[in-house]
């Protein structure tokens, strides 16, 4: 889910930075105000789609059937994309050229992916590396999807 906002904010934020700085140095607006602005404005699609896809994928596959745990879910994905759409932004502002942005950050969700323990077991990743999986915001919300699903069984068949 975060994919689908991430790149999007990468391409919408370099897309508008020159404009941006154009107008922040003419003195129009600030920064803060410009991405206030701009996120309270995104907000309502940024919080709705999650919900959505969250609607959708939860009771299709088959997940605990519990008005609590679907709204832990749900919130989960939203936070999770509000997360990566800033993490969009922000690579977008450092890096100031959408390619490059796209092309370096590409990578760097990979590697969030790979050390969030979703693909391998997270007491098995080298102890040079783990801190890298402290930073992946992967983990965080894989753990409390983890722990929403499963705190409630007690035996499996």
């Amino acid at each position: 889910m975060s994919f689908l906002f991430f790149f999007p904010s990468i391409n919408v934020i370099t897309s508008e930075l020159p404009l941006v700085i154009r107008e922040t140095k003419a003195h129009i607006y600030s920064a803060e105000a410009y991405f206030i602005s701009k996120s309270l404005a995104e907000m309502p699609q940024y919080i709705a789609l999650p919900l959505i896809y969250s609607a959708i994928l939860y009771w299709m596959t088959g997940l605990a059937p519990t008005a609590r745990q679907f709204a832990i879910f749900s919130l989960a994905n939203v936070f999770q994309s509000l997360n990566a759409i800033s993490i969009g932004y922000a690579s977008g502002c450092v890096f100031g050229d959408e390619g490059l942005a796209i092309t370096v950050m590409s990578g760097f969700m990979q590697a969030m992916l790979v050390f969030g323990g979703f693909y391998i077991n997270l007491h098995t990743i080298p102890m040079s590396l783990r801190p890298f999986s402290a930073l992946s915001f992967f983990k965080y919300s894989f753990e409390a999807l983890q722990i929403n699903q499963w705190t409630d069984v007690n035996w499996l068949s």
